[in-house]
């Protein structure tokens, strides 16, 4: 019967699962155990009678064919587990976790039943065990720490697709303990703190969710671009991430597994859709800001510092939209060349106001037209704008027709062209024309310091030397009663 039983099933076990005709090779090797002992146990016996040689002869023949055909199953189970082992390793290196897990547990049961048959299989579970261990282990602590700092990398596509890679194998590990959660088998083929790193994880998550939605808010009431692109490109993935989540966990996942409470952290984040139309929407009013500023008004009366301000603010929010650009790799629907262009234009536009107004008074003071009261406070608020532009306007790549310092030149030399004239001709009415003239520029131009008075005051004192009493008092009159009408 015994040898009956193991013809019929190695014949057939091509047809039979393999851990079902394992089975049934146990069974028939622990009843050629048993004629084994019985025979060489009673063999003695059968050899003093020489009635029962031919029946002896007959058992023995029995149980070499029995262990033929146990040797034989041996092999095919030999070959059946080597086959498992090949293709586990082959859905590791495919990402086919799951695929492989499941493989792990036909390995695990082969393991548990064959162990007092086949050698070696608990050598070959250990390592693939180890091998599944490190590729969660590796996934795991990659994507930990990538998740951080995402923000650093220049190729956020790439990185986005080496991420997904992570989450697809960390939840394909999920799904497999979701699915094996009442067996046991969970606790021989996932790694020991399978379920303490995952919460670990999802707690990871939550605390950064929480902190990633407190420095975007700060980044975008200060419009802090650098923090913002940053902001930008974590997005970006945690996005992508979130749609393969929500994916994946509507398919597979079940409700109450960590992977549904990382989706939930992950969706109080503000959606990267609506941060990009919060930026557009920031950007464009700050370039309506920009295009609606008026440099110069007449009737604006600053002091020096609050002038200062103004004109740092202006610079402040053109470099802050000029560095708007960097946020091209995220596609805005603005075109922010174009903003920056129309800003730059009308800054422009207000600053050639203040040098027509600066070049049309030089014109008529270096050709020494009349001018009143009103064209040098005009002058003077104008110089002192200009000197503001100068002084806080660095990061503005406007035009600049000429500088305070060309200004600074053309009063100068006009200045020492009338002390010229007074050299050249020392007459009463020339050096008292040419004296009133100086008098007027540093009385009315104040804005300039170039130290006119203490010339003035020099040429007063040569001329005492070598003019008259009467003729130097007349002089002295003239030029200090020098006023506007």
């Amino acid at each position: 019967m015994v040898l009956f039983s193991l013809v019929h099933v190695t014949d057939e076990s091509c047809n039979f699962s393999s851990l079902y005709c394992i089975r049934r090779f146990i069974s028939s090797l622990q009843c050629c155990n048993s004629i084994s002992r019985a025979f060489f146990i009673d063999s003695g016996k059968y050899l003093t009678a020489d009635s029962n040689l031919l029946i002896c002869s007959f058992e023995y023949q029995n149980l070499q064919v029995i262990k033929s055909y146990f040797n034989k199953g041996k092999e095919l189970a030999s070959k059946r587990i080597d086959n498992i082992v090949v293709k586990i390793h082959h859905n590791l290196g495919k990402q086919n976790i799951i695929e492989a897990l499941n493989d792990m547990k036909i390995l695990y049961k082969y393991k548990t039943e064959l162990n007092m048959y086949i050698n070696d299989i608990e050598t070959i579970y250990v390592e693939i065990h180890v091998d599944i261990i490190c590729i969660f282990e590796d996934a795991y602590q990659h994507f930990l720490n990538q998740i951080l700092t995402v923000h650093q990398t220049n190729h956020v596509k790439t990185k986005t697709e080496v991420l997904k890679k992570d989450v697809t194998c960390l939840f394909e590990f999920m799904k497999f303990r979701d699915d094996v959660q009442n067996e046991q088998i969970s606790n021989f083929v996932l790694p020991e703190d399978f379920d303490v790193k995952m919460t670990r994880l999802s707690e990871k998550i939550g605390t950064y969710s929480i902190e990633h939605a407190k420095n975007y808010k700060v980044a975008f009431e200060n419009f802090d671009i650098s923090s913002l692109v940053d902001i930008l490109k974590t997005m970006y993935i945690c996005n992508s991430l979130l749609t393969q989540i929500k994916v994946y966990h509507d398919q597979h996942i079940k409700k109450n597994s960590i992977i549904n409470t990382i989706k939930v952290n992950l969706e109080k984040l503000t959606p990267y859709p609506d941060m990009l139309e919060s930026i557009c929407q920031k950007i464009e009013n700050l370039g309506k800001e920009l295009i609606n500023t008026k440099l110069f008004e007449s009737n604006r009366k600053y002091h020096i510092k609050d002038r200062d301000a103004f004109y740092r603010d202006v610079n402040e929010k053109f470099f802050i939209l000029s560095q708007t650009k960097r946020f091209h790799p995220f596609h805005l629907r603005i075109d922010v060349n174009k903003l920056e262009e129309e800003c730059l234009e009308s800054i422009e536009k207000e600053i050639s106001i203040i040098y027509s107004n600066v070049k049309k008074f030089l014109d008529n003071f270096s050709q020494e037209k009349l001018l009143g009261r009103r064209n040098y406070e005009n002058f003077n608020r104008n110089y002192c704008n200009l000197i503001s532009i100068e002084r806080t306007m660095k990061k503005i790549p406007f035009q600049r027709k000429f500088t305070t310092e060309d200004i600074e030149k053309i009063i100068q030399d006009k200045i020492k062209m009338w002390e010229s004239s007074i050299e050249e001709e020392p007459t009463l009415e020339n050096v008292a024309n040419n004296l009133i003239k100086m008098k007027v520029v540093s009385m009315d131009i104040s804005c300039l310091e170039i130290g006119i008075t203490k010339r003035i005051e020099e040429i007063l004192s040569n001329f005492k030397k070598v003019l008259n009493e009467v003729d130097f008092a007349t002089l002295n009159v003239i030029v200090n009663e020098t006023g506007f009408e």
